[in-house]
């Protein structure tokens, strides 16, 4: 009973702290930004169901390729159509908030940030680097002419 009621206080906080955190502004952005997604994606998916059911019809023979063609025209431009009105009204909606942030009527989100150093003082601790670095980031181009000091004496490779 004691662990049921540790959980259930647990899950009561986590559930609160969901409830009273405010929804920040890049939130906000992108709850939109994915409704404008979910609308096309949508009707692009409702005008591939119709694509097929024409392609069906074409395939039945009840209508002729150029009927099927024009048909098709009709049903990508409706959807078109649909997509630019609802997108257009999520637009304004975004418009709105950016406004609401650029006039500052949108508060902040209370998150703060906190930093903490821990300065050391004692020189031994610290270590300076003295001296020459080991590594350079020079470039170096390297050539060989090994058989032109032996006059061509017996090598390895002979041509």
């Amino acid at each position: 009973m004691r662990n049921f009621t540790i959980y259930l206080a647990l899950l009561l906080c986590l559930f609160a702290g969901k409830m009273m955190a405010q929804e920040t502004f890049e939130d906000k952005a992108k709850a939109i930004s994915d409704k404008i997604e979910s609308v096309t994606k949508q009707e692009k998916a409702t005008l591939k169901t119709e694509v097929d059911a024409v392609n069906k019809e074409l395939e039945a023979g009840t209508i002729t390729d150029k009927q099927a063609d024009e048909k098709k025209l009709q049903l990508a431009e409706m959807r078109a159509k649909n997509i630019e009105t609802k997108v257009n009204e999520y637009e304004t909606e975004l418009r709105d908030l950016v406004q609401q942030k650029v006039d500052g009527k949108l508060q902040d989100d209370g998150k703060r940030s906190y930093t903490f150093r821990w300065n050391v003082k004692n020189d031994s601790i610290k270590r300076k680097h003295k001296g020459e670095s080991r590594t350079t980031s020079q470039f170096v181009f390297a050539f060989g002419a090994n058989n032109l000091v032996t006059d061509g004496a017996a090598g390895p490779f002979r041509l």
